[in-house]
């Protein structure tokens, strides 16, 4: 929508331009790329190492957990179908490899990818790193082999209205039966004096089936600090 843009485009850019310095224009970083609109609702999150010799390691995909004003706060993934996203995406992956390792770039990549109409694959965001959710692809051995976890999800950056030792206290069970797995934790203090104490965290939960992870989510959302 025409309108729509207008409305939005504006404070956006004048955003961008508020961060753009000297010595940040040769990456380009305040670019606008306008495209086509890939009119599809699902958004696969992949992660894959890519070797030396250029060869992709697929590790993962996953669906991004978005808030409800759009902003990703996470990962979640179902260990048992990812070999039929390994074979789906396999030519796409030899792909992107071959440019990134033309381009002399080796190591862990995330990427996003959309489908239109037809079928075909777009990578909407490409980021040669390690990503936020990494991590979520690797504990498929913790999860799904050794405990029989097969949904997982990872919250990252979660606010919490509880200190370390009371959320080991109440997830005891739970951090003891690798259903939850703390990858980060800070404390800080907010309000007059600082008597207000919180957390930011990353963590992932796993659960058998997306009933029983949801049941683990709510325990942890009743300490969410919702803004």
């Amino acid at each position: 929508d025409r309108q729509e843009v207008l409305e939005v485009f504006p404070p956006e850019v004048k955003k961008m331009l508020q961060q753009l310095y000297a010595g940040d224009q040769d990456p380009k970083t305040a670019s606008l790329v306008l495209q086509d609109c890939v009119a599809s609702s699902t958004v696969d999150s992949l992660n894959l190492f890519v070797t030396k010799s250029g060869r992709p390691i697929f590790l993962g995909r996953g669906a991004q957990y978005l808030d409800a004003r759009g902003q990703w706060g996470g990962n979640f993934i179902s260990y048992a179908n990812q070999d039929d996203y390994r074979v789906r995406y396999a030519g796409l992956l030899e792909t992107l490899a071959s440019v990134l390792h033309a381009r002399g770039y080796y190591g862990p990549v995330g990427i996003d990818v959309m489908q239109d109409a037809d079928g075909q694959p777009y990578i909407v965001d490409l980021n040669p790193r390690v990503t936020a959710s990494y991590q979520l692809s690797l504990l498929r051995g913790h999860f799904y082999e050794r405990r029989g976890l097969s949904e997982a999800v990872l919250f990252y950056p979660l606010g919490l209205k509880c200190t370390r030792e009371t959320f080991d206290d109440v997830f005891r069970a739970e951090i003891t039966a690798g259903r939850v797995v703390v990858c980060g934790w800070c404390e800080g203090r907010a309000g007059p004096g600082g008597v207000f104490r919180y957390s930011t965290v990353s963590l992932v939960l796993g659960g058998k089936n997306a009933a029983d992870l949801q049941q683990l989510v709510d325990k942890v959302n009743a300490f969410k600090i919702y803004k």
